[in-house]
């Protein structure tokens, strides 16, 4: 089997090669291969627009992010550039055991045990703490927003890159854009 670069994409956090596999059978096959960049920065963009797009019942300022098992992502934060809203943002990267209810008004958890990730959702259930996670069991065990950060990387184009657990959020006390919320709607659904 040989593995070959065809040719480079984008260039830069979003570079893409296409490469070819040729198996024993002689048959060609082609795969995008991202960049591992790409998606922690999707991640950041993901995260800043549902920051954006969410009000507190009493305006944080600044809005304390805290970033929960991914450094490179607090790092992608920390660096602006998705976050350069109108409002102050401060990122921190935290360890399990902090008081999510009074050191942070979002909490985005990645690459963490499950059970670390519910004992986290327990700590800020109807609390006005956004919670954002990867993957729609992070929604079934209380999360706010579940991301899908490889959405629209694949051929399954009806994936949305993120869910919302509507039910969490009305309980929070926490207002978000519904613009944003029907981004997360199924395609070929209509709003009621």
């Amino acid at each position: 089997m040989s593995v070959d670069v065809l040719a480079q994409g984008l260039t830069g956090e979003f570079a893409q090669a296409a490469v070819y596999v040729q198996d024993d059978s002689r048959s060609l096959k082609i795969h995008a291969v991202s960049n591992p960049q790409f998606k922690v920065r999707r991640l950041a963009v993901l995260i800043a627009g549902i920051v954006s797009y969410t009000r507190w019942p009493t305006s944080p300022n600044p809005i304390r992010l805290c970033v929960m098992g991914h450094d490179e992502l607090v790092e992608e934060l920390k660096s602006g550039s998705a976050l350069s809203g109108a409002r102050p943002v401060t990122v921190h990267n935290v360890k399990p055991g902090i008081d999510f209810k009074a050191s942070c008004n979002v909490v985005s958890v990645t690459a963490i045990p499950p059970e670390n990730a519910r004992q986290l959702l327990f700590q800020i259930v109807s609390a006005p703490v956004v919670s954002i996670g990867e993957g729609p069991e992070f929604c079934s065990d209380g999360g706010m927003f579940c991301l899908h950060p490889d959405s629209g990387l694949t051929n399954n184009s009806d994936r949305r890159p993120f869910s919302v657990n509507l039910d969490v959020i009305s309980r929070s006390g926490l207002r978000v854009n519904p613009q944003v919320l029907l981004l997360a709607k199924p395609p070929g659904t209509v709003a009621p």
